[in-house]
């Protein structure tokens, strides 16, 4: 077996880096700076989806509340005069705002991301966290006779060491190298307090390969107790009029071979999900077979019952909110989304996304270029249906690929394989040049204020679109409660510093965010160029898992079931998501080396096709015991 599949079950309780001149003055770069600290003062470590997420949808006064407390800067005023003069390096791949060099040609390599549990040592309290990291310091290894000489290192120069070039004179010296900064640079004074020399062997672990010794996160004394299945065969189903039917794994002159398939006595409970939802009652009309009709009350109201939410749906606040119907338009429902108008969530405080503020943006930005005088003498401003139209025209691009857009807004008859007859009729004449200035001006964040940080603020230039979607998502759907975390991908062409490079997969490069999902809706993202949160980072969560984590924040109600693929999930993982406030239940595959596993699950994987038909249909499983805060999770 390659992969092995790990699950609960529980027992009921009640782009935007730029190349700009620096500040010509002292004036300037004190504004730089008080800016600088205004953003971190402001918005410091508060993650995306926690800064836009609407805890109770239902009160309009709370979620004007929710709305209020998303992070605004005070605008400073950008010098855009440079645009003037730009426009033919527009499409040389030149950054919109005119400041910026061409897209970098850098990608970020996005392995397979194997990452070893007991490298991190932590251990979990009540509240979920793991506490501590800890480290056994007082056995370091001792010189040897084949090394002879003690390289000392002076506190100045170790104070300048990297994480990475500690570990690498822990590695010369045979110290492990796990843990934090802090963790790594006091193991590396013992060592050298203890003239350790260079090229000591690493320190064995004494464990045996075959042991069943738990990560330190569970709780002492917790092991795993293996299941026997049953003597007892599980009969084969019969199907008559399917001959040698076969999984699509299975050869198909392997179809005739039945392995034998053996079922376990244990039972587990799951803890409840406990999200509920009303529902309409139906009566069956008379005379009428497989008819049915919605019960009304006194009062001509239909009449609910309230029952657990096990698929996903609208939510009643969106179906009340826009007046959804079975009638409603695809129109109407984008509308929700990208709203044309002013956006119905916004506050006197704050205005959120709409095509009106996009317009206003994008203008504002023309008006400080000099567009209209300076550069781009035939300029006009843009309405919010003409942006609209142009955002549109990269929708249809998306669906029906050109290899350039700009070919779509002529018509059929001087283009018969990419003109488009209605886009031409509504863009009407000069669409051409109108799409040029929507590429030179059209902006997506306040131009008057100056770009942060990119490391801080690496998506800055789409980050009002990012807010408005963490808190429009989860505010018009609520989730079934089989839901789902993967990967996502915004596949493009071209160089970009944050560009993921897939090299395990054929699926594209492109942008990636982790996203929580149910049945093809996306309720919450977190981008992976995003600085992972520091709330569960700081207690030695990698990046990864602490993305999940802060994802699983969005969820409103408990137990949900969990599935990932072998990227996410681990044993020890599987504790800290049930440890959640939200106590979330993962299941699904995961690796064999490095998470968690007990070595009697898993099987060593057949090569020849004999011994694959012998060990087909096998089943190891273990249950693991004596932990309370993490009971019956199982692994096979």
């Amino acid at each position: 077996m390659s992969e092995n599949d790990i699950h609960w079950t529980q027992k009921p309780t009640n782009s935007n880096e730029t190349l700009r001149q620096p500040p010509s003055n002292t004036a300037q770069r004190n504004s730089a700076a008080g800016l600088s600290e205004s953003i971190e003062r402001i918005d410091e470590n508060v993650p995306l989806v926690e800064a836009t997420m609407p805890k109770t949808p239902e009160s309009r006064a709370k979620r004007a509340a929710a709305v209020e407390a998303i992070p605004n800067l005070s605008p400073k005023r950008r010098d855009l005069s440079r645009i003037n003069g730009m426009e033919y390096l527009f499409d040389q791949g030149y950054d919109s705002d005119g400041e910026h060099a061409p897209c970098f040609n850098i990608e970020t390599v996005e392995g397979e991301q194997d990452f070893e549990e007991n490298s991190v040592r932590t251990g979990l309290e009540g509240d979920g966290l793991p506490s501590t990291i800890t480290e056994d310091d007082s056995v370091l290894p001792t010189p040897t006779e084949e090394v002879t000489h003690h390289e000392d290192i002076s506190d100045d120069l170790m104070a300048t060491f990297t994480n990475n070039k500690l570990k690498e004179e822990l590695k010369k010296r045979g110290c492990p190298v796990c843990g934090k900064k802090a963790a790594l640079l006091e193991r590396l004074k013992n060592a050298l307090a203890q003239k350790v020399p260079v090229g000591a062997p690493t320190k064995k672990s004494n464990k045996d390969k075959n042991s069943t010794e738990l990560h330190e996160c569970f709780a002492k004394g917790a092991y795993w107790e293996p299941l026997k299945p049953l003597d007892e065969v599980v009969v084969e189903p019969e199907n008559p009029t399917f001959k040698k039917a076969h999984a699509p794994t299975i050869d198909k002159e392997d179809a005739h071979f039945v392995c034998s398939k053996h079922n376990f006595a244990e039972q587990f409970d799951r803890e409840p999900f406990c999200g509920t939802s009303d529902e309409m009652q139906l009566k069956k009309q008379r005379g009428k077979k497989d008819t049915y009709s919605i019960k009304l009350d006194s009062n001509g109201q239909p009449m609910l019952n309230r029952v657990i939410r096990k698929k996903g749906s609208v939510s009643p606040f969106a179906m009340k909110e826009y007046k959804l119907t079975p009638q409603t338009q695809p129109e109407q429902y984008i509308s929700i989304f990208l709203p044309h108008k002013n956006n119905p969530h916004s506050t006197k405080k704050k205005e959120l996304l709409s095509f009106s503020l996009l317009a206003r943006w994008t203008n504002w930005k023309a008006m400080l270029a000099g567009a209209g005088d300076t550069c781009y003498p035939d300029w006009k401003d843009f309405t919010a249906t003409e942006l609209r139209q142009h955002i549109g025209l990269y929708l249809l691009h998306g669906l029906s690929p050109s290899p350039r857009v700009e070919w779509k807004l002529k018509p059929q008859s001087s283009d018969k394989t990419h003109g488009n007859d209605f886009v031409h009729r509504s863009f009407g004449p000069n669409a051409e040049r109108r799409h040029k200035h929507f590429k030179a001006f059209f902006a997506c964040q306040d131009p008057s204020i100056a770009i942060p940080d990119r490391d801080k603020y690496p998506n800055w230039k789409v980050r009002p679109l990012l807010t408005w979607m963490s808190f429009i998502f989860p505010l018009v759907w609520m989730l079934g409660v089989a839901i789902s975390v993967d990967e996502m991908t915004m596949r493009f062409q071209g160089k970009h510093k944050d560009k993921k490079r897939i090299t395990y997969k054929n699926e594209g490069d492109g942008f990636q965010c982790d996203a929580l999902c149910d049945d093809g809706y996306c309720h919450a993202f977190y981008f992976r160029n995003e600085p992972a949160p520091k709330k569960y980072t700081s207690y030695g969560m990698s990046p990864l898992h602490a993305r999940t984590m802060a994802l699983f924040d969005t969820l409103k109600d408990k137990c949900h079931q969990c599935a990932m693929d072998n990227l996410y999930n681990s044993a020890t993982f599987c504790k800290r998501a049930y440890n959640h406030v939200n106590k979330v239940l993962c299941h699904g595959v995961t690796r064999k080396a490095m998470r968690g596993l007990p070595m009697h699950v898993l099987q060593e994987e057949a090569k020849t096709r004999a011994k694959q038909n012998e060990v087909r249909g096998t089943v190891k499983a273990a249950v693991l015991k004596n932990d309370p805060d993490c009971p019956d999770l199982i692994a096979s």
